[in-house]
């Protein structure tokens, strides 16, 4: 199910369904697109070039019958889709037809775009990368190690710097695009599931079991926070009675 909110997510309507259920969207000017699980043979990927209002599934994917976890809309006609069995999709049309450059070693989960330069991350702490918008892929130099535990997501917090967190805590940064990755500091051993940032030094991560972390670096040290502890002790007057929260 695809749905459309014009009036901010007060009220939607569904302007489309796929073959199959969707995993994520990304959007760039009034070029939507979505990825999802595999019907068939069949790649699930569908887009609309008017902001959501009318949409159509892509003329042709490879066909490998791969699910696709994540999207990415690098310029404003190419498009990289990442998946199951380490797949990788890019469409130079506005994701109309869709070409299989790269197949990594491992599941992919996520990915992200900074210009011309993508992350993905995946099962087994896979990292791959291009430098060329997709059409190419490189290991990143130092990598974490293989065959541990699973990245489940990534962000670039600046247009050099990049985040990815995953299973058991882990947390990992690179400053160079995503060529030398050091692990960060954890508080906990949860499974990190996404990450976000808001533009000045303040970088959220949330995991299982309900956990949230904090970093007011760019590079975090990240500190756990309870969420019961978030607000401090406020007192207000509310008519005649003294209310605390």
């Amino acid at each position: 199910e695809i749905l459309l909110s014009v009036d901010r997510g007060a009220s939607g309507t569904n302007p489309h369904s796929a073959p199959d259920a969707l995993n994520a969207v990304d959007s760039r000017g009034a070029l939507v697109v979505v990825a999802g699980d595999a019907l068939g043979a069949n790649e699930t990927i569908s887009r609309s070039l008017d902001a959501g209002v009318n949409w159509a599934d892509a003329s042709s994917v490879p066909g490998a019958g791969q699910n696709m976890n994540d999207v990415a809309i690098v310029t404003a006609t190419t498009v990289v889709a990442v998946g199951q069995n380490g797949e990788i999709l890019r469409s130079t049309d506005t994701a109309d037809n869709w070409l299989n450059p790269f197949t990594a070693a491992d599941n992919l989960n996520a990915e992200v775009a900074s210009n011309n330069t993508l992350i993905a991350v995946g099962d087994s702490r896979t990292i791959v990368r291009s430098i060329d918008a997709g059409a190419s892929w490189i290991l990143p130099t130092t990598p974490s190690a293989a065959g541990g535990t699973n990245l489940n997501d990534v962000l670039f917090l600046t247009s050099s710097i990049a985040l990815a967190v995953g299973d058991n805590g882990e947390i990992y940064s690179s400053d160079d695009l995503g060529d030398v990755w050091t692990a960060q500091t954890s508080t906990t051993t949860e499974n990190l599931m996404a990450v976000a940032y808001n533009g000045i030094n303040n970088t959220v991560v949330v995991g299982d079991n309900g956990i949230v972390l904090l970093s007011r670096n760019q590079v975090p040290t990240i500190e756990p926070i309870p969420f019961a502890s978030k607000w401090t002790l406020v007192l207000l007057l509310v008519g005649a009675g003294l209310i605390s929260l």
